[in-house]
């Protein structure tokens, strides 16, 4: 079977359930024909922009066209797995290679209170209008992170 059809499966099954692992979604793709390695999907998920959100302490992975307006911190706390403020500067830890999509996810969205971002490799760097902007987005991302697990990867 083609990745394209495998990528439309994931999305209507990401729709349709709240798979909260990949085990999940990697099970539900075996149930319909789809042979995938863990490295395939781990790939299939990044490329389809598959995020995985909180509500009401549950987390599961959505599709970011869910996400309105505001809710670009939401986002953003998929993955940030650290934030730091100095004065108004933002620096926020990402896993490897995940701080160009972080950096790119804020620009995006435009929120009034970032002027701009730098990122490396798991690193960003935002800079906010001032001080009671950052802290502003330092504790709404605090309240919607979602705690890492290695072992979800």
């Amino acid at each position: 079977m083609k990745k394209r059809d495998r990528h439309e499966t994931i999305k209507e099954m990401v729709r349709t359930r709240h798979l909260s692992t990949q085990r999940e979604i990697q099970e539900g793709l075996e149930e319909k024909g789809f042979e995938v390695t863990q490295t395939t999907l781990s790939r299939d998920l990044r490329e389809l922009g598959l995020i995985k959100t909180r509500d009401r302490g549950e987390s599961y992975y959505i599709l970011p066209e869910h996400q309105e307006g505001d809710d670009f911190i939401q986002l953003l706390a998929t993955y940030v797995l650290k934030i730091e403020r100095a004065s108004f500067t933002l620096v926020m830890h990402t896993r490897l290679g995940e701080a160009g999509v972080t950096s790119n996810v804020i620009d995006e969205a435009h929120p009034i209170e970032i002027l701009g971002t730098v990122a490396g490799a798991d690193t960003v760097i935002a800079i906010c209008r001032d001080e009671a902007a950052a802290q502003a987005i330092e504790s709404k991302l605090k309240a919607y992170q979602v705690i890492y697990d290695p072992a979800d990867e």
